[in-house]
């Protein structure tokens, strides 16, 4: 079952390829047929860690991509090859990392024992020229390493591109990783142990209107699909501070007295730099209510202080639901030592917590 969302559309510089997680070298700024170590570069020994491995296929136009590995900035090529990144955040057991992809997408890291969560994407395509887009979206896959297991089979992500949409399954291809595994050097002995990724899905309806349509009696414009966000202040690819750690969100309302709305909020997870701007995503859901009579929800649990989020409305009547409100923006400015310029499309209403 498809898990869409919209991708953002991003413009700007190239991405300087920069990969941490306890020393390791996996195949993101250069691939290898050698297994990462998590005791450094020069480690032969696995230490208090397990080889964590699976394979990450991106299907565009109804075929798999096959990836080269390598970017513009790393071999200043003229010939850009496209780039996929996928972004893992451990919780509390390292560095976030960005992985990018090579070759059919298998990989092979070594991590510690804990929880992580594979956030979102990058796409650098170059097929339209010789400036890239970035598309950007949310995975939020959650898998867990356990303590004393070799190797740990996370099973294959399928990713779905089209349209300026994308979607994303998780599919056991267990036999044919294990025999790619036992091909790297160094690979542990004995049978893997599986631990699927199992991903965090936005709730759904079966039945959904376009935000923009009559039925809901809101006025959408150019740059906002939806209702108007009037606090916390939504700024672009900023995050204003709110009032507080539980702040009180509001919107305009529908002028049909029978709607009702849901509302939605999500961690933001940082994708880092493109150019001069930092990109992020909707990260893990931290709140999810249905059904609301008034434009306007507080926030039931205290969120972690200086910390940024995504939220945002949508509309419902009964079992029909509408898409849910975002925002679309474009900008160029002059510093005193540069211009800057940049863009999102579909993005979710924004703020940072004091």
């Amino acid at each position: 079952m498809w898990r869409m969302g919209r991708s953002d559309s991003i413009f700007g510089g190239i991405n300087v390829c920069c990969l941490t997680l306890l020393a390791l070298v996996i195949a993101g700024c250069q691939a290898t047929s050698s297994l990462p170590t998590l005791g450094g570069e020069s480690s032969a020994e696995i230490k208090d860690g397990s080889v964590v491995f699976g394979k990450i296929s991106v299907i565009r136009r109804n075929a798999p991509i096959t990836w080269k590995g390598f970017s513009c900035r790393e071999t200043l090529t003229f010939d850009c090859p496209d780039v996929f990144r996928v972004y893992v955040f451990p919780e509390n057991v390292g560095e976030t990392f960005n992985h990018m992809l090579n070759g059919d997408g298998s990989f092979y890291w070594v991590l510690k024992p804990g929880t992580y969560t594979i956030g979102g994407f990058k796409f650098e395509d170059w097929s339209a020229g010789h400036k890239a887009r970035y598309f950007t979206g949310r995975i939020a896959g959650k898998f867990v390493v356990p303590p004393n297991k070799p190797s740990v089979y996370l099973g294959t992500i399928k990713v779905f591109l089209g349209g300026g949409q994308y979607g994303a399954v998780i599919e056991d291809e267990f036999d044919s990783a294990r025999r790619g595994l036992k091909e790297q050097k160094a690979a542990p002995d004995g049978k893997p142990y599986k631990s699927l990724i199992a991903l965090e899905r936005v709730p759904g309806e079966k039945k959904v209107a376009g935000i923009c349509s009559n039925y809901w009696k809101i006025k959408c414009t150019e740059e906002i699909k939806g209702v108007h966000a009037l606090s916390p202040e939504v700024q672009r690819d900023n995050f204003a501070i709110a009032s507080s750690r539980d702040p009180l969100l509001s919107w305009k309302p529908s002028s049909d007295r029978e709607v009702t709305y849901d509302i939605i909020v999500f961690e933001a997870l940082s994708l880092g730099q493109d150019g001069w701007n930092t990109r992020y995503i909707n990260g893990p859901i931290i709140e999810y209510a249905r059904g609301i009579k008034t434009a306007q929800y507080k926030l039931k649990n205290k969120l972690k202080p200086k910390t940024k989020y995504f939220w945002s409305v949508r509309l419902r009547k009964n079992d029909t639901v509408s898409s849910w409100s975002s925002i679309s923006y474009k900008y160029f400015a002059f510093l005193l030592v540069a211009a800057v310029w940049g863009s999102g499309s579909g993005v979710y209403f924004n703020f940072s917590t004091p």
